[in-house]
């Protein structure tokens, strides 16, 4: 016995996809590796169509190697992860596969800057323990390759969390900072001393923060540096003057 011949239509498809990019990364981008990173490019694979999707940070897709398939692949813009990418600056290249195993070259997509340090800060003036009052000013250095926020000042009182203090006007040109304007008496406005933390917070451009820095402690004492007079003709409580004329000094 014969089974009735049966028609097979079978697809040959032996020219890869076409990948076309127009950079779909902005350049300068500055990202933690903990996020993922849009990419959209456009393909053309006329005969078998795209079965899945590859990233990498090298042409020869090998280094850091993320393959999306399935739902994944339905809708751009597609995700790529930066987890375990070290600090600096990666290209990012796409490269699409079809049903029939044809790969397209490797395409650059454009490069992104990984960024997981936190600004290092130092205060440099005034110096931890000394005794301030009415407007002062901060300065220091921030160690960032990828910064361009201003800082902020924080005090603390106590046991109280950290506060941004409102009045002080930052600047940062380079890696010097300051703070200039400060008002204690916003602080403190009584006759009476009392510490206070400062800390300068730094946010850089991928969202890293020093905000972990203890600062430093200053008094804060409004009756500090006040002008002292001293009588020099009068000595006693209730003594006469041999004329109209107070006489002393006075130091500041």
């Amino acid at each position: 016995n014969t089974s009735s011949a049966t028609k097979l239509n079978l697809k040959i498809d032996t020219n890869a996809p076409v990948v076309s990019v127009t950079p779909s990364i902005t350049g300068g981008q500055v990202l933690q590796n903990s996020k993922t990173i849009p990419v959209t490019f456009g393909y053309t694979d006329a005969t078998s169509g795209l079965k899945c999707v590859e990233f990498s940070t090298d042409s020869s897709m090998k280094n850091n190697l993320v393959t999306l398939t399935g739902d994944e692949i339905d809708s751009p813009p597609y995700k790529y992860s930066l987890s375990g990418l070290l600090d600096g600056t990666h290209s990012i290249y796409v490269r699409a596969t079809d049903n029939a195993g044809n790969k397209s070259e490797a395409v650059l997509a454009g490069e992104v800057i990984v960024d997981t340090i936190a600004p290092k800060v130092e205060i440099k003036t005034p110096v931890s323990g000394a005794t301030v009052n009415k407007t002062i000013s901060f300065a220091g250095t921030v160690s960032d390759n990828n910064l361009s926020a201003k800082p902020q000042l924080q005090y603390k009182y106590g046991t109280t969390d950290w506060t941004p203090l409102s009045s002080g006007t930052p600047s940062l040109s380079g890696q010097e900072w300051t703070i200039t304007g400060v008002d204690t008496t916003e602080l403190n406005n009584t006759t009476s001393a009392k510490n206070f933390e400062f800390r300068v917070v730094f946010t850089d451009d991928a969202g890293n923060t020093n905000n972990s820095d203890t600062g430093i402690t200053l008094k804060i004492d409004q009756n500090a540096d006040r002008p002292e007079i001293k009588l020099t003709n009068i000595f006693i409580i209730g003594s006469s003057l041999g004329s109209n004329v107070v006489q002393g000094v006075i130091s500041d």
